[in-house]
């Protein structure tokens, strides 16, 4: 194991060991980033309809002038 990039296999070991020690938690934050990402998306899509209702509006005024 590992002779071909010359890793000592222990070492191998350690890092297995270490990523099954922290799995849960990556798949997790993933899991949590996704949830920002789609919140985020409603956010912008809320800011961007009341954008353009805003403009609507000042243009409505602007007219009745």
């Amino acid at each position: 194991m590992g002779k071909k990039h010359q890793i000592a296999p222990n070492l191998i070991y350690k890092w297995r060991d270490e990523f099954l020690a922290k799995v849960a938690t990556v798949f997790d934050k993933n899991k949590n980033d996704y949830a920002k990402d789609k919140k985020m998306k409603q956010y912008e899509h809320v800011i961007a309809k009341l954008t353009t209702q805003n403009d609507f509006l000042d243009k409505v005024l602007a007219a009745t002038e």
